[in-house]
C-alpha cells in the first residue's frame, strides 16, 4: 500500500484517497495531523464486534469492519439455528459500519426474550456472536 502523507492541511473540495482497495471519498473538509491517522482509519481485516448494549431492550448496535469491497450479510438466528432476521445483505466498500437490531423478525414482529446468534458473512470471512434480548 502506498502511504499518502498529509500534515495539518484542510481541503475545501472533494478529494479521493487511494487505499490499496480502491478509492475512498474524503469529507469536504478534514484535518489530518499525521499519515498514521489515515492508515489507521481503514480496516485491514474483516471483523465482527460484540453488540452493545448486551443484554438489550429495545435495540442493540452491531459493529463490523469490511477490509475490502464485499457482499456483506448479517443475519440473526435463534439457538435452534432458524433464521430470524436479515439485517444487512448488500455490497459494502472498505470501512467501519454498524447496524441496529430492534428485536424484530423479517416480518416486523417482535421476537421473544432469549439468546440469539448474529452471523457476519463477507467474502470467505464468517463470524458468529451471541446476544441476549430481555423484554
Amino acid at each position: 500500500m502506498s502511504v499518502v502523507k498529509f500534515y495539518s492541511c484542510d481541503f475545501p473540495t472533494r478529494h479521493y484517497l487511494g487505499t490499496g482497495y480502491g478509492l475512498i471519498e474524503m469529507p469536504d473538509t478534514f484535518n489530518v495531523t499525521s499519515s498514521q491517522e489515515i492508515i489507521n482509519s481503514f480496516p485491514v481485516e474483516f471483523d465482527l464486534f460484540q453488540n452493545y448494549p448486551n443484554p438489550f431492550n429495545p435495540q442493540t448496535t452491531i459493529r463490523y469492519n469490511v477490509a475490502k469491497r464485499s457482499v456483506v450479510i448479517i443475519q440473526i438466528y435463534n439457538l435452534p439455528s432458524q433464521k430470524i432476521a436479515t439485517l444487512v445483505n448488500e455490497t459494502k466498500e472498505t470501512g467501519r459500519y454498524s447496524v441496529i437490531w430492534n428485536g424484530t423478525n423479517d416480518y416486523g414482529l417482535s421476537v421473544a426474550s432469549g439468546v440469539y446468534l448474529y452471523r457476519f458473512y463477507a467474502g470467505d470471512f464468517v463470524d458468529t456472536k451471541k446476544l441476549m434480548l430481555i423484554r
